[in-house]
């Protein structure tokens, strides 16, 4: 598995799919080895405080990072001061909970303090309401609870939720992220059957019988269904939409002949395409997963999308930029770490990536440029439900 970093950069990138769920009491992860499932609650998050203030922005010109003994150095203004409490908004066996625990296994031996994981399931509003919570606890603004975030979920939500009105939170003056460091694209699958062997064979398909392919979507709306949308606008083709509720089934219905096409997820397109009942013809991005050499990609069509799955960490607004410089220091060594890149290695199609603040912001902006058409013609907008 290429290790791939990429600093400050837009284009081809690609982002996560938002999780939501119903809301539970906090629990908290002790940072011991906890790989696949969640550890017993033994360790208690900070306390909230009524008004939490953020400490003097740290003073050290031309930081550059200190190593003892293997061990990152706190700055000068003493950051961190406490434990490193990685927020999870969804349940400990989620996507994000157990990349949670991943990188709490990979980064506790560089951290000079604890790092402890607090999984607090959102109702509503995901990571932003995750992130609104953070605020509110001793050493949150400072940058000692950093919110994992699916980043093109929590983008899309600016469109589809009304965190702005109800949070006050706004994109991009209140999203600081701090890194991402792993992504798994989309990826389009058609029946093994079909007349056509590769993306470009299914566009000419279509367009030379316009109407007649059965597109089988995640729903409406959702983020394979607006990446599905996307593309196929661009490349100026038509298909009937046959929305259905999870990706197992689209997999199913796809390998079956029931469905022409359809954007999946490479961990559920892998059983059917090893065998042999499904193809998958396009990865979005710009790099192919090495199960399915054959397949195009996004980026070499001349396409910019950013779909699929990018996961990291945020901060709140108020958290100084040599914090977040600090953080992500430590999180991009943690994932050098066998620990995390046997990780990303098991995971189908998943692909190392490294993004710093400005990249993921550029990811997070250009995807919002895309769905945001879509999202109003399918009448999905959050001002369109009101």
């Amino acid at each position: 598995m290429r290790h791939k970093r990429l600093l400050a950069i837009g284009g081809s990138l690609l982002f996560a799919l938002a999780g939501c769920s119903t809301g539970t009491p906090a629990t908290v992860a002790p940072a011991t080895p906890a790989p696949t499932a969640a550890p017993p609650a033994t360790a208690t998050a900070a306390p909230a405080t009524a008004a939490a203030t953020a400490t003097p922005a740290a003073t050290a010109e031309g930081w550059t990072p200190v190593y003892e003994g293997g061990v990152l150095q706190p700055l000068p203004d003493g950051f961190p001061t406490q434990p490193i409490t990685l927020l999870n908004v969804d349940e400990p066996s989620s996507a994000d909970g157990l990349y949670a625990r991943a990188m709490q296994n990979a980064a506790r031996s560089i951290s000079p303090v604890p790092i402890e994981v607090v999984d607090r399931p959102s109702s509503a509003f995901g990571t932003w309401e995750g992130l609104d919570f953070v605020k509110n606890q001793t050493g949150g603004l400072e940058g000692h609870y950093p919110v994992i975030a699916s980043m093109t979920g929590s983008a899309l939500d600016f469109l589809t939720e009304p965190i702005t009105p109800e949070l006050g939170i706004e994109f991009p003056a209140d999203v600081n992220p701090v890194i991402a460091t792993e992504r798994v694209p989309f990826v389009v699958i058609s029946r093994a059957n079909a007349p056509w062997s590769t993306w470009l064979g299914l566009v000419d398909y279509a367009k030379e019988n316009p109407g007649e392919l059965r597109y089988i979507s995640l729903g409406v709306g959702s983020q394979l269904d607006l990446a599905m949308e996307s593309i196929m606008k661009q490349a100026g083709i038509e298909a009937n939409k046959i929305p259905l509720e999870d990706p197992v089934e689209i997999g199913t219905v796809v390998a079956a002949g029931e469905g022409d096409f359809a954007m999946n997820v490479p961990d559920v397109a892998i059983g059917q395409a090893q065998a042999g009942r499904i193809n998958v013809l396009l990865s979005v991005g710009d790099q192919v997963p090495e199960q399915w050499p054959d397949a195009a990609t996004t980026a070499e069509l001349g396409m910019n999308e950013p779909w699929g799955s990018l996961r990291g960490f945020l901060v709140p607004p108020e958290t100084d930029s040599l914090h977040r410089d600090w953080l992500y220091e430590l999180f991009s060594k943690a994932s050098d770490a066998p620990e995390y890149q046997d990780r990303v290695n098991s995971l189908p199609g998943a692909q190392f990536e490294l993004l710093d603040h400005d990249g993921v912001l550029a990811a997070q902006q250009r995807i919002i440029e895309l769905a945001d058409p879509i999202v109003r013609d399918l009448g999905l907008h959050y001002t369109q439900q009101q």
